[in-house]
């Protein structure tokens, strides 16, 4: 015998060579025939051990029998009978009415009988598994053959049927499959069932087919009783190249359509990159608006009316880059305007932040607009920006100069008597300062450092001439703090606007001394224009109302380690009245607990457009208890008094079983500008059973996750485990 201090997982090359430990009360024979040891016996070799009250070792064939507490353990499978017999070079033996137990995924069970297979597989029969604790009867599998896979971490069954709440059978299953630990593997996921005021009853059934490593597919079939079935693909493949994800789901007949064609989605994203270059596209097409909504899923998964069909390619190089772009679009509504599609955009760009002490910009673009109906034509854009920053302790300064250069060649003219051939060039000259005051500042007997920071910005645009040159990408832009700095009142380079306007800023922050975060913040800025003229969407200039266009304000408290305030507020001095609010408060004592009450303004002459809304939210994450969990949304209209969205969604942890539920009512998006608007209802329902549903499917509860609501998921997951990470 040998004493070990330390277990050591060996290779299959040496185990012929390994050593071999023999223990026990007595030891009697020799090992060279037969050997017999009574009282705590043990043999134990790398990967695996025989043991029991008295143990039978014969050398001839390798045979070690164990009787009374008898145990065989190998790559963290436990078996355990009355009597084993086991030969421990081959690796296999049998055993009747044994007990069995996979600690990585406390997966257990019971078998009037086991044969152990040379390969690393055990085969039950009349078998029973389960993942509940000793005396849990919650739920568990009667099978005529279970094989478990310890090497490959598999389980595969025959004539399996689920029995649950002490014995009442659910569901049979001639074969299934499922995973023992966290590589993927094929079969059935969890499935769910729901229910919706327009689809009636839904039923999902998830299969996954691990195909190779780097690739695999998900076939989802979704059953609804008020319209048809859906057959949803998810395929993914990943190499060195690139990684690709496609999403298509068909409805062959839906019931409740107004048109007799068939109903699809089709979503496939790739990126890749390799030595500089970078590539992928993003594509996206449907049959029709009301298919997300109609059938997708409990949850809808689009709001947008126009949906992206992109392609790139880009380089990347030491201080440039490079690259092609092709932006095509669908347009799901017909009161939507259709974009500008880009067949294609070419650009380059560089960047030289220390070319004597200037930094300078440069981008290039070329660019093919394509419409169905409006002037079509090439857009060829120069945009050099050259600054001299000055950045000292407790101040900055940086004057700077931008010249736009646009050139055009329609295929006609864009107004009548206009040229094809439109050209502006646009100089902007601007100035950028600031000062950062700080000072020691105590509060509720706490020390902070205070910091007070004025910052003025000053630039000046000549009046061009635009009213010959189409708007292929521009749109005025919706003023926030970040566009006061910004000279042009317009995104896209077909709308430049005149300036000759000084924006004022000031913001006052509280900073905690020993982390540096910030605890508070004020900020209010104002931009004053020194010229009247202001600049249209269809290139033409009109008179500005006020000089001022919107004072801004900003706050934010840490009030204390679990509460917060923050907002944002805007006054319109052209309209008048307030343009934008936004306040919350939030209550986080800690990362799975949170509740924020929020009100979100904003105002358009309009009440019909999308961009008219008065909304009051509550935000709920929460554990109730160690095992349950509540997540929910109140979204108020305040304008036509209705519930906009509620949710309401529940899970149950369980030891070996987890629930989930959820309630959904919302107004129509097509119906939100109506004082009565139309609403639907949903209602769905998973069950999952703790080490069958881990690998691939996913809790129906993530589609409500947004940035105000983190659910944290509590079903632990699947762990990679060694020969000895668990030893008994």
């Amino acid at each position: 015998m040998q004493s070990v201090q330390r277990l050591t997982p060996a290779t299959n090359q040496d185990m012929a060579q390994s050593v071999t430990i023999i223990r026990a009360d007595r030891m009697e024979g020799s090992p060279q025939t037969t050997l017999e040891l009574q009282g705590s016996a043990e043999i134990r070799q790398p990967g695996q051990t025989v043991r029991g009250d008295t143990l039978t070792y014969t050398q001839r064939t390798d045979t070690a029998t164990a009787e009374g507490n008898a145990a065989v353990v190998r790559n963290g499978m436990l078996f355990e009978a009355d009597k084993i017999t086991y030969k421990l070079l081959e690796k296999t033996g049998d055993a009747a009415d044994v007990e069995y137990e996979y600690a990585p995924q406390r997966m257990r069970g019971s078998a009037s009988c086991v044969k152990f297979l040379g390969d690393g597989s055990s085969i039950f029969s009349d078998a029973q598994i389960t993942t509940c604790r000793k005396g849990d009867t919650s739920w568990w599998f009667e099978l005529d053959k279970l094989t478990l896979d310890e090497y490959e971490e598999t389980a595969t069954g025959q004539h399996a049927v689920l029995k649950v709440a002490d014995g009442y059978p659910v569901f049979y299953f001639p074969w299934f499959s499922f995973p023992m630990g966290g590589k993927r593997k094929s079969g059935l996921l969890v499935p769910t069932m729901g229910h919706s005021s327009s689809r009636g009853f839904e039923l999902t059934v998830p299969y996954y087919w691990n195909i190779a490593p780097n690739y695999d597919l998900t076939f989802t079939p979704h059953w609804m009783s008020k319209r048809g079935i859906v057959l949803g693909t998810e395929a993914r493949w990943l190499n060195r190249w690139f990684a690709t994800d496609i999403e298509y789901q068909l409805m062959p007949h839906d019931k409740r359509w107004e048109d007799d064609h068939k109903r699809y989605t089709l979503h496939a994203r790739l990126a890749g990159a390799r030595n500089g270059f970078s590539y992928g596209l993003n594509y996206n097409r449907v049959s029709d608006k009301k298919i997300w909504e109609d059938t997708h899923s409990l949850i809808r998964e689009s709001e947008e009316d126009v949906i992206p069909q992109d392609y790139w390619l880009n380089y990347r190089y030491k201080f440039w880059n490079a690259g092609i772009t092709v932006k095509k679009n669908q347009t799901l509504s017909k009161s939507t305007t259709k974009p500008y599609e880009k067949v294609p955009e070419i650009r380059w760009n560089a960047y030289l932040s220390d070319l004597w002490g200037f930094e300078s910009r440069t981008a290039l673009f070329a660019t093919r607009f394509k419409h169905p109906t409006k002037v079509n034509g090439d857009r060829f854009i120069f945009d050099q920006k050259l600054s001299y920053p000055i950045r000292r302790p407790g101040w900055f300064l940086t004057p700077a100069v931008q010249m736009v250069g646009m050139y055009y060649d329609l295929d006609r003219p864009y107004v009548k008597n206009g040229s094809k051939t439109p050209q502006v060039f646009v100089p902007t000259y601007s100035v950028d300062g600031g000062l950062i005051f700080e000072r020691d500042a105590s509060l509720f007997g706490k020390n902070y450092l205070q910091t007070l920071e004025p910052r003025l910005f000053y630039s000046y645009t000549p009046r061009k001439d635009q009213s010959d040159i189409p708007v292929f990408d521009a749109s005025r832009a919706d003023m926030n703090l970040s566009r006061l700095f910004v000279a042009n009142a317009y995104t896209g380079y077909d709308r430049i606007s005149s300036s000759n306007q000084i924006t004022g800023m000031v913001t006052n922050r509280l900073l905690d001394y020993d982390t540096g975060k910030e605890i508070a913040h004020f900020g209010s800025g104002i931009r004053y224009n020194f010229s009247r003229q202001d600049l249209q969407e269809n290139g033409r200039w009109a008179r500005r109302k006020d000089r001022k266009d919107e004072l801004l304000l900003s706050f934010g408290a840490q009030l204390t380690r679990a509460l917060s305030v923050s907002g944002f507020y805007s006054w319109n001095f052209v309209r008048h009245r307030d343009q934008m609010t936004d306040v919350g408060i939030h209550y986080q004592p800690t990362p799975a607990s949170k509740i924020s009450l929020e009100y979100h303004y904003n105002y358009e002459p309009s009440k019909k457009s999308d961009d008219f809304y008065r909304l009051i939210d509550l935000k709920t994450s929460w554990p109730l208890s160690p095992k349950w969990y509540l997540l929910t949304l109140q979204s108020f209209s305040v304008w036509n008094r209705k519930l906009y969205d509620n949710i309401v969604a529940l899970e149950y942890q369980a030891d070996c079983w987890t629930t989930r539920f959820a309630v959904r009512r919302y107004t129509d998006d097509d119906d939100n500008s109506k004082r009565d608007p139309k609403t639907n209802t949903q209602f769905f329902v998973q069950f999952e059973l703790r080490g069958l549903g881990l690998i691939a499917g996913e809790s129906p509860l993530k589609a409500y996750t947004t940035p105000s609501i983190n659910r944290q998921n509590f079903t632990p997951s699947s762990s990679q485990t060694g020969t000895y990470d668990y030893y008994y």
